[in-house]
């Protein structure tokens, strides 16, 4: 996804190659993302009894997702990160965008070879392979 000069590399993802039921999930921290629940984002699921028993355990929660399965994301984050994109938006590929409360999330299909990156591309961007979660805001 990132080369290391700023420059985003990746394979697009068209919305519908991305549908929620089909992702596992688990519930989050609304502060801190965190998941809540024993074995963290190992233990995410896609069993709706199990995901409906979580929604009334965790009301409010929000809903984590796993990084590296069906998708990496390029994380952009807070006037850092939307700078960076008014300045790099021809760059990216067209894509699955989803915007949060603090900035905006792409999503491609994994790479497999992606290693953790905050803020190394810039300040407010991240790449978020496998192993990491991100909140899906609904």
């Amino acid at each position: 996804m990132g080369n290391g000069d700023g420059e985003i590399q990746g394979r697009s993802m068209t919305d519908a190659g991305l549908r929620l039921e089909q992702l596992a999930r688990g519930p989050c921290g609304r502060q801190t993302k965190a998941p809540l629940i024993p074995g963290g984002h190992h233990a995410f699921s896609t069993d709706p009894a199990l995901i409906a028993a979580w929604q009334a355990k965790f009301p409010g929660a929000l809903w984590g997702l796993r990084c590296g399965e069906a998708f990496d994301v390029l994380d952009l984050d807070g006037a850092a990160g939307l700078a960076w994109l008014r300045d790099h938006e021809q760059q990216l590929p067209a894509t699955r965008m989803q915007t949060t409360p603090h900035g905006k999330h792409f999503y491609f299909l994994p790479e497999g070879r992606l290693r953790r990156s905050i803020g190394k591309i810039a300040p407010g961007v991240d790449v978020l392979p496998s192993g990491q979660v991100i909140a899906w805001w609904l």
